[in-house]
């Protein structure tokens, strides 16, 4: 029964980190839109443009999450399913 639970949890916790990972880089997706709009506009660049340092570590962290969690959650899942069997 123990064992049971500790997979659900690893289940649970894979996809939802994956998902959370998935949502960063939506957004981080979005984010660049926006400044390749913004660049777009300024034409010759008077002004300096926003840093792309900060969203670039994010993305990064957003890809680990995100492959990290599919990776748990997809083993997790098989452990399961050869449980059952």
């Amino acid at each position: 029964m123990c064992a049971r639970l500790m997979i659900m949890r690893e289940i649970i916790w894979g996809w939802l980190t994956s998902a959370i990972g998935l949502a960063v880089l939506i957004l981080l997706f979005f984010y660049g839109m926006q400044s390749g709009t913004w660049l777009d506009e300024v034409g010759p660049l008077r002004l300096s443009p926003p840093t792309f340092v900060i969203p670039f570590a994010i993305g990064g962290l957003g890809l680990v999450l995100f492959l990290g969690g599919l990776v748990i959650g997809l083993v997790a899942t098989g452990e399961r399913v050869n449980q059952r069997q």
